[in-house]
């Protein structure tokens, strides 16, 4: 009994560490010299879902816990790569790749860690040799409200 309970413990706990893993990129990095870091809480990103017209977007905004930007365009290269690399490799720890794109010189890629019914975290960077920015939004997100947005930028 005592075996089985430990093992349950080391699976739950290894769980939590993975689920904070995007969490604690954005943290390492945001001490980073010249990195620009920017937390909006929930209740703000809430009180924006109440002023949007568009029914997915505001249901998103109310969805959404909290949103960190990370800003590395004044850092190192090599910090700006270490970054974006770091974020490519949580497809090892459980997240999704949801979107990869490129826009003129830059390289995008949007990760996604969910359940079977709501996403949980969406992790987006958006990388060039001269400049990196890291997006990180939490919350019990609707999949097709995301999927709604998606599309509608597409058009």
């Amino acid at each position: 009994m005592k075996k089985m309970l430990l093992m349950l413990l080391v699976v739950f706990a290894t769980q939590f560490a993975c689920a904070q893993q995007a969490q604690k990129i954005f943290d390492a990095f945001r001490s980073e010299k010249k990195a620009e870091y920017t937390s909006v809480p929930g209740v703000l990103m809430a009180l924006a879902g109440n002023k949007v017209k568009d029914n997915n977007v505001a249901a998103v905004l109310k969805e959404v816990k909290s949103a960190r930007v990370l800003r590395l365009g004044n850092c190192k290269k090599r910090t700006r790569k270490k970054f974006a690399e770091q974020v490519a490799a949580l497809s090892k720890e459980g997240y999704e790749e949801y979107a990869r794109t490129k826009q003129g010189d830059s390289d995008v890629l949007v990760m996604i860690k969910k359940d079977d019914e709501l996403i949980h975290e969406i992790i987006t960077c958006v990388y060039s040799d001269s400049n990196c920015v890291g997006v990180l939004v939490k919350g019990d997100i609707n999949p097709e409200d995301l999927g709604a947005i998606v599309d509608m930028m597409g058009d």
